[in-house]
C-alpha cells in the first residue's frame, strides 16, 4: 500500500509504536518512508504498565537506533500520561532517546482516550509538562511540547 502511495508522487509519513524494527528496516531500505514519527510510551520500568502488555524493549531500543542511523527525518515522543513523572521522561531521554534528537512530550488529554479508566485521570499541570522537557533537554539538546 505505502508502495502505491509513494507511486502516486505523494510523501509518506509512519506512525509507529517501534515494535517492529524489521518493518521500519525494510520500508527505509526500499525508500517508502519520508517520515517517521515514535512513540516511546514509558521509561522501561513502566512500559508494560503503560501499555499492558509484555513489551520487548530491545525491539524499541532497535527501531530507535535504526531510525538514528537512517538519515530520515524522525521524531520520538511520549505522551506524558499521569503515571510518568519527572524521572520517567528523565529516564526515556536518557536511556532511550539520547543526543541529537528530535523529541516531544505531549499532554496527555483524559477526552481523547479508548480506555474509559483513563477519562478519570487528571492530566499533568502545564508547568509540569514544561519542567519535564527541561529534564529532557539536559539530555538531548532540545525537547518539543505539545498540548500545552
Amino acid at each position: 500500500f505505502i508502495k502505491e502511495i509513494k507511486d502516486m508522487g505523494y510523501k509518506v509519513k509512519l506512525d509507529t509504536n517501534g515494535t517492529h524494527p524489521e518493518v521500519i528496516k525494510e520500508l527505509l531500505d526500499e525508500n517508502l518512508l519520508d517520515y517517521v514519527a515514535m512513540d516511546i510510551k514509558a521509561s522501561p520500568k513502566k512500559y508494560n504498565e503503560v501499555t499492558r502488555c509484555n513489551v520487548n524493549l530491545e525491539l524499541i531500543k532497535s527501531t530507535i537506533k535504526i531510525l538514528k542511523n537512517s538519515g530520515i527525518k524522525h521524531e520520538f515522543r511520549t505522551t506524558y500520561l499521569p503515571v510518568l513523572d519527572e524521572k520517567d521522561i528523565d529516564e526515556i531521554t536518557g536511556t532511550f532517546v539520547g543526543k541529537n534528537s528530535k523529541y516531544f512530550i505531549q499532554q496527555f488529554r483524559n477526552v481523547v482516550t479508548n480506555d474509559p479508566k483513563y477519562h478519570k485521570m487528571i492530566p499533568h499541570k502545564s508547568a509540569d509538562v514544561l519542567a519535564a522537557a527541561d529534564i529532557a533537554k539536559a539530555h538531548i539538546g532540545l525537547c518539543g511540547v505539545r498540548g500545552v
